[in-house]
C-alpha cells in the first residue's frame, strides 16, 4: 500500500498584493533611491509600484513579507582604512519616514600591527522581514554611503514586497 505524505502545515493562499523587480548593472557612487527598477518574466509588476522612481504606494493596511538582495562589485581599488558604515536601508519615506529594514555592506576588519577595515571588493548585502505597513504608507530602497566615496555597480538588486494573507 502506498501511504502519501500529509504536510503538517499548508501554505495560505496569495492575497496578490505586492510586487518583485530587479536592477541589473547599474552604477553607485553616492547617497541615492535605487531606481530604474524592472519588472518583467519571471519578475511582477503592480499598479503600486514606480519601476522608474522606486517608489511602492501601499495599497492596503496588514502584515507584508519584504526581501531585498543586492550583488556588488567595486570599479576599483579600496581604501584599507574607513570609519563609515554604508547601508541599503528599506524606508518609509510617507506620511512619516522610518526605516524598516537594514543591511550593512560585508567589512572586514584586521587589528593588530596593521589595522585594516573596508568593505569586501564584491559582496551581497540582504535584508529580509515582515513588517506592519499601513495603507497609503509610501516605500523605497536607499543607499546611504555614510561618506564612503568608492565607485561601485549593483550586479543585480532585487525587491520583493508581498501581503501576508
Amino acid at each position: 500500500m502506498l501511504t502519501l505524505f500529509q504536510p503538517a502545515c499548508t501554505f495560505p493562499k496569495s492575497a496578490n498584493i505586492g510586487f518583485s523587480a530587479f536592477i541589473a548593472n547599474s552604477p553607485l557612487s553616492s547617497s541615492a533611491v535605487l531606481t530604474n527598477w524592472k519588472t518583467s518574466f519571471p519578475f511582477f509588476k503592480s499598479t503600486n509600484f514606480s519601476e522608474s522612481s522606486g517608489n511602492y504606494t501601499v495599497p492596503a493596511t496588514g502584515t507584508y513579507f519584504m526581501e531585498v538582495v543586492i550583488t556588488y562589485i567595486t570599479n576599483g581599488a579600496i581604501s584599507v582604512s574607513m570609519g563609515m558604515n554604508p547601508t541599503f536601508i528599506v524606508r518609509r519615506i510617507s506620511p512619516s519616514q522610518a526605516n524598516i529594514l537594514s543591511g550593512t555592506f560585508p567589512i572586514i576588519n584586521i587589528g593588530g600591527t596593521v589595522t585594516v577595515r573596508t568593505i569586501l571588493g564584491n559582496g551581497q548585502v540582504v535584508m529580509s522581514g515582515v513588517v506592519q505597513l499601513t495603507k497609503g504608507d509610501l516605500i523605497d530602497v536607499y543607499y546611504n554611503s555614510d561618506g564612503m566615496t568608492i565607485d561601485f555597480n549593483l550586479l543585480s538588486a532585487v525587491w520583493a514586497v508581498n501581503l501576508v494573507p
